[in-house]
């Protein structure tokens, strides 16, 4: 018998790890890999601090999930961004086949790494 991603989380909650940082970053995680996009969303909302990981989670997986839109909208919100943050966010648009925003956040990014230059190169190869 199998127990259910929301089951899982409950047993979590009831073990008295729900509220670790480290451990809502996993649920969140969790939940967007098994498309449980809802859920995580909620987890995310309910936090009571985020740390760039949570942030750069919650981006990255709502891109993967093509929600570009609600992964810019945290994005915008984020205090502190860092290199994953950007390219998380790049690659969002790079998969929505929205080239054009790609290349102005590129270009507006701080740093850029071998990874945020793999995304632009796959984006403009079409290799997403």
């Amino acid at each position: 018998m199998g127990v259910g991603v929301g089951g899982l989380y409950g047993f979590v909650l009831k073990s008295g790890f729900g509220y670790d940082l480290i451990v809502q970053n996993a649920i969140i995680d969790l939940f967007m890999r098994c498309g449980k996009v809802d859920f995580a969303r909620w987890v995310f909302d309910e936090m009571h601090g985020h740390d760039v990981t949570s942030w750069n989670s919650m981006i990255s997986d709502y891109g993967n999930n093509v929600s570009v839109d609600a992964a810019r909208e945290l994005f915008n919100r984020m205090a502190e961004r860092n290199v994953i943050s950007w390219t998380s966010m790049n690659c969002g648009y790079v998969k929505a086949g929205d080239m054009v925003e790609s290349q102005a956040l590129f270009e507006a990014m701080p740093v850029k790494d071998l990874a945020s230059w793999n995304v632009m190169i796959s984006g403009i190869c079409g290799g997403w």
